[in-house]
């Protein structure tokens, strides 16, 4: 007779909760890898067996989530709610819960959904801690100094030995524009997994924000990054994208590299197969291909086809459609899918076709909301300030070059000049005057906003009897009277002409000629061969003093 042994009762309960966890990790590794789909059935699968898994219910969630597709913030919102419903206080859960709330810019409900998973965990999960710092890092609304506070506080945790963690706080950091503390939590990753090649892409991706002047320094990061794992897709993408416009081959070798990684887990295949027959210039080819894709796709094609299309009729010169294509385009995409690019071009075709002014308007202003930086702004604006200088329209132009300056923090000298000598030529001296007085406040140790303003000012009140120029020329002399011992030559024109000034107006309308003759001396003391205020002078002594205006009387009760 065999001696059978018996396993204590406490390992045989360990056995099935291994393999639960075992079974968690795969499936997060699917999603580190951006291997969606696979993970949406990854996680699907372990719901079925255990329909009360609100760890897998979680990530299922977020695998919907991530994926960025137009449907996956209602295939999350279910998953959640069936969970919850099973689950109600679970706080990972109520962490995903919020996610959902905060991606529907409900901040209040958000933010109560999320203390509420603190509260349950006791602050010390670092799953729930993690789930909150990604979603207020990922969604638009969300508060960033809350997301890096949770992710530290997880970093924190005894124990956490977790290089996601660390690359997600790198990520909420990076976020809010501070590269060096998202380089300290990428290096920290690394340190706890030395192959973590996401760690190696976002550190590269921190150096690419600084211009191509840098690129042997982010170009090692992204090779050391496959020199770790060859097959971390994500490099070859991004890769893909930075060669896009400026080498063709390159770009599609590492599209195919991408491709065959991913297999059917880039839904979306055709269309960036397509897009390499756009960059190469093909673009009946595009517009075929595009119409394939499309086709083949059945209910929901991926919206960037009809984009392609949009791109490619615009490339042929064939507004018309490019403008259907970009309607398409527009009215199928999510609108924080859109970038400057699609704007500009969509507000170029509708100008060329014509009579689309409410649409541009339209465009523009939707634009300029969903980007948030000023470039994303700038290249929408140029479209239509372009189309308008062409046109000379310039009380329009005008208009558009104040939004240009209003979007900037630091406007160039060139926008300010642009907009008040456009709002001159379309004949609205007082904004001409308004933009010039914007253009001495940005410059105040130059000279030119305030001559200019004070010339304008001067233009509207021609007779002086309002003295509407007199502040500004006093700005004028006190600035040119400054800069005169480092640089009267430069100054001379414009602080002679600023004296000039005064005499008439001391003279006509002060009726005080001793003033005038102040002035007179002041342009002499600066250009002693001035005929203009010699003559000034000379005729001044010989005039006898004008009478001053009696006083207004006042009206009896």
């Amino acid at each position: 007779m065999k001696t059978r042994f018996l396993l204590p009762v406490a390992l045989l309960f360990l056995f099935p909760l291994v393999a639960v966890a075992q079974s968690i990790q795969e499936g997060k590794q699917l999603l580190y890898y951006e291997k969606f789909v696979s993970a949406k059935s990854h996680f699907e699968k372990m719901l079925a067996k255990q329909p009360s898994n609100a760890e897998a219910a979680y990530w299922l969630g977020q695998a919907h989530l991530l994926n960025d597709d137009e449907n996956g913030h209602a295939a999350a919102q279910r998953v959640y709610e069936q969970a919850l419903a099973q689950n109600p206080n679970d706080p990972l859960l109520l962490a995903g819960k919020g996610h959902l709330l905060l991606a529907d810019e409900n901040l209040a409900e958000a933010r109560l959904s999320f203390e509420t998973a603190l509260n349950l965990s006791q602050s010390k999960n670092a799953a729930v801690l993690n789930a909150i710092g990604v979603a207020n890092t990922k969604e638009k609304e969300g508060n960033l100094a809350y997301a890096i506070a949770q992710l530290e506080a997880a970093t924190k945790l005894k124990g956490m030995k977790d290089p996601d963690i660390w690359c997600n706080l790198g990520d909420a950091h990076r976020k809010n524009f501070d590269g060096s503390n998202a380089q300290q939590a990428y290096k920290a990753a690394l340190d706890l997994q030395p192959k973590y090649a996401r760690a190696f892409l976002r550190t590269g991706e921190i150096f690419l924000t600084y211009g191509r002047g840098y690129e042997n320094i982010y170009m090692k990061w992204f090779d050391d990054a496959l020199a770790k794992d060859p097959a971390y897709a994500p490099v070859y993408k991004r890769l893909y994208k930075y060669y896009y416009d400026v080498d063709v081959i390159k770009s599609g070798e590492y599209l195919d590299k991408y491709l065959n990684i991913m297999g059917a887990d880039e839904p979306n295949a055709c269309y960036y197969k397509t897009s390499m027959t756009y960059v190469q210039g093909n673009f009946d080819e595009t517009l075929q291909r595009a119409d394939d894709c499309i086709k083949a796709a059945g209910e929901n094609p991926f919206p960037k086809l009809y984009g392609l299309k949009a791109y490619a009729y615009s490339r042929k010169n064939d507004s018309t459609q490019a403008v259907k294509a970009f309607e398409a385009y527009f009215a199928k995409s999510e609108k924080d899918k859109l970038q400057p690019g699609d704007y500009a071009t969509y507000i170029e075709n509708v100008l060329k076709v014509g009579g689309g002014d409410a649409l541009v308007t339209k465009l523009v202003n939707d634009g300029l909301e969903s980007d948030s930086t000023e470039a994303g702004k700038s290249i929408i604006l140029a479209k239509v300030i372009s189309h308008y200088t062409a046109k000379q329209q310039y009380a329009e132009l005008a208009s558009w070059y104040a939004k240009l300056v209003d979007i900037k923090k630091m406007p160039k000298k060139l926008d300010l000049y642009n907009m008040a000598y456009t709002y001159s030529k379309a004949g609205n001296l007082q904004a001409a005057a308004d933009g010039w007085d914007k253009y001495a406040r940005y410059f105040p140790d130059e000279m030119m906003g305030y001559d200019m303003k004070a010339k304008t000012l001067w233009n509207i009140d021609s007779t002086m009897e309002q003295g509407l120029a007199n502040a500004a020329f006093e700005q004028v002399i006190t600035l040119g009277e400054k800069l005169w011992a480092t640089d009267s030559v430069k100054v001379k024109n414009n602080l002679v002409r600023a004296y000039k000034y005064f005499i008439a107006y001391s003279y006509n309308i002060e009726k005080n000629k001793e003033k005038a003759i102040l002035y007179c001396d002041k342009v002499l003391s600066k250009d002693p061969t001035d005929a203009e205020a010699l003559a000034n002078r000379e005729a001044l002594l010989t005039m006898k003093p004008q009478p001053t205006p009696a006083p207004t009387p006042k009206k009896k009760n």
